[in-house]
C-alpha cells in the first residue's frame, strides 16, 4: 500500500499513535486531527500492531516494574521445577489462553 508523502509514518506520528491508541481505539474521529492526515480504522489497527503490538484499547493497566520482577521470578521458579525453558512456558500459557483454558 503506497502512502503519499504527507501520510508517511514518522517517529513523531508513531508516538502520537502509541499515546492515543490505548485510550481511543481505531474508530476515534480525532485521528485525522492528531496525525495530520486522513486514515481508516484498519490502517490505525495495522500501524498500532507494529508500533505497540501488546497494547490494546481499554486494555489492562500497564505493568509496574515490581510486577514484572515478580512475574520473572515466578517463571524462573516454575521453569526450574518443570525443567522447561521460560519460553516454552510462555508459549504454553499463550496456547492455553487461545484455547480458552485460562
Amino acid at each position: 500500500m503506497a502512502m503519499s508523502a504527507n501520510r508517511k509514518w514518522t517517529p513523531e506520528k508513531d508516538a502520537i499513535l502509541a499515546y492515543w491508541w490505548p485510550k481511543k481505539g481505531s474508530k476515534w474521529d480525532g485521528w485525522e486531527n492528531v496525525l495530520g492526515f486522513k486514515t481508516t480504522p484498519n490502517a490505525i489497527r495495522w500501524r498500532a500492531n507494529i508500533v505497540c503490538p501488546y497494547t490494546r484499547p481499554t486494555g489492562p493497566k500497564p505493568w509496574l516494574d515490581d510486577e514484572v520482577d515478580k512475574l520473572v521470578e515466578a517463571v524462573r521458579q516454575i521453569s526450574r521445577h518443570l525443567d522447561r525453558s521460560p519460553l516454552a512456558i510462555a508459549r504454553k500459557i499463550e496456547c492455553l489462553y487461545k484455547q480458552g483454558r485460562l
